[in-house]
């Protein structure tokens, strides 16, 4: 599973493009894929969409939720299994994660970080479903068309970006495919699409309780400490 840091390329899991969207499941290269800020909507003013996917050797199920159009969107991973490059004895973890969008800002939490929440600004336009901030719903346009397939009864589009391929319709990734290349190897694919589906709106408000920070935590260790040492400055209670 990728980290959160933007500085080495990783998508906050999608994995909407990643699939979507806030957290990552998988890395794909940014400057193959663009996105139309007339295009960033869905084909329901309200859905979700259950992923099956695996990551290495982890595997899960994750939850694209969105609301007014793809504006707001929430994405919930389960996922369990020996994580990559594990000692050998090293028993199965099993994680749970979550991010959503506001229209604004992006907030992605992982276990890893206690009660702490990081948050993000969404590019102007939207940006290319899959980089650091952008919402994992709209259209994605450059790489390579390579062919057709129908999920879930959709037509989908599958175009070739860097090593991914992703399979597209009307803005939504319905499965994905990644080599490896700059990350893990993984696959997902949509088993349920829900349109209309509503949420509540607590869904897109961090838990009262969590603290938020702007600074990515330190990569040698998600306790707290922000890079170049010393605590991030936090907010508590909600956005």
């Amino acid at each position: 599973m990728q980290g959160i840091d933007s500085r080495k390329g990783a998508r906050i899991v999608l994995v909407g493009v990643a699939c979507g969207g806030a957290l990552s499941l998988g890395t794909a290269p940014a400057v193959a894929a663009k996105a139309s800020p007339s295009l960033l909507s869905a084909p329901s003013p309200t859905g979700r969409i259950t992923y099956a996917f695996k990551v290495a050797t982890m595997e899960g199920t994750s939850l694209l939720t969105w609301a007014e159009g793809g504006k707001k969107f929430r994405q919930d991973i389960s996922m369990s299994g020996t994580p990559p490059n594990a000692p050998s004895g090293t028993p199965p973890l099993t994680m749970q994660m979550w991010a959503f969008g506001d229209g604004k800002n992006v907030y992605s939490y992982q276990p890893m970080m206690g009660k702490q929440v990081i948050r993000m600004k969404m590019p102007k336009g939207g940006g290319a479903p899959g980089t650091p901030g952008a919402p994992p719903i709209g259209a994605l346009k450059g790489g390579k068309v390579v062919g057709k397939e129908t999920i879930l009864n959709k037509p989908c589009e599958i175009r070739l970006v860097g090593n991914s391929k992703i399979w597209m319709w009307k803005g939504l990734a319905l499965k994905m495919e990644n080599s490896g290349g700059q990350g893990p190897q993984m696959s997902m694919v949509a088993k349920k699409l829900d349109m209309p589906f509503n949420s509540p709106a607590s869904k897109f408000k961090v838990p009262a309780g969590y603290t938020v920070t702007d600074k990515l935590p330190s990569l040698g260790g998600m306790s707290g400490g922000a890079p170049g040492g010393g605590q991030p400055p936090v907010r508590k209670g909600s956005q």
